[in-house]
């Protein structure tokens, strides 16, 4: 979420309050340091991103590339997130109706933020679901690829698939300071079964107040 029009619900939970960043959760000038290092994966030599803030293991989609365009991301200007990989059928045959759970599938986007003067605020999140959809003014959109070149509704049970949210934050919206972003995608399932998460770190600039 990943994802709503994106922009509007990055809009939306940017102008309210947001989390304590650990200590091992540092400004995008330190090469080679990403977030949730404890519990994620970062595969991705290009970016900060990594596979958490839910285990790798308990992730069911398998992600080949994951590539944010451009990065670090600029307020005003349109931002492509572009996720590869497949939903191996290892990994989904407990699962009843898997066509059915992917279309009631949802995305999580929770932001955290230390401002620029250490002040520390409260979380913000939003749940949507994970289909395609444009925004009418056309400042976000979710595409979703299947492995024939298609573009489908929902995420597809089998073949290979790439996922691309465009979106844009609003300056105007945003307290300067460093964020967290996780974004989780879930089954809808039972078990609530998790597809992808990936979290990412970043100082945004901003002109909130």
């Amino acid at each position: 979420m990943l994802f709503l029009p994106i922009w509007a619900a990055l809009s939306a939970t940017l102008v309210v309050a947001i989390p304590p960043i650990s200590s091992e959760q540092v400004h995008l000038g330190d090469t080679g340091k990403t977030s949730s290092t404890e519990i994620g994966d970062g595969p991705f030599s290009h970016n900060n991103v990594t596979l958490g803030p839910v285990p790798k293991a308990e992730q069911i989609y398998e992600t080949d590339d994951l590539d944010i365009t451009p990065f670090p991301i600029i307020p005003n200007r349109h931002t492509y997130i572009l996720v590869s990989g497949r939903l191996p059928s290892p990994r989904t045959s407990g699962i009843r109706d898997l066509e059915a759970a992917l279309t009631k599938a949802t995305l999580n986007i929770t932001l955290s933020r230390v401002r620029s003067d250490g002040k520390i605020d409260d979380p913000g999140s939003e749940v949507m679901p994970l289909k395609a959809f444009r925004d009418n003014a056309g400042v976000g959109q979710l595409a979703i690829r299947h492995t024939n070149g298609t573009y489908v509704d929902y995420l597809p049970g089998t073949g290979d698939s790439e996922v691309l949210a465009e979106f844009t934050i609003p300056g105007m919206y945003v307290v300067t300071g460093q964020y967290k972003f996780d974004i989780v995608a879930r089954l809808g399932d039972e078990n609530n079964t998790c597809l992808v998460a990936f979290s990412h770190t970043q100082w945004l600039e901003g002109t909130w107040g």
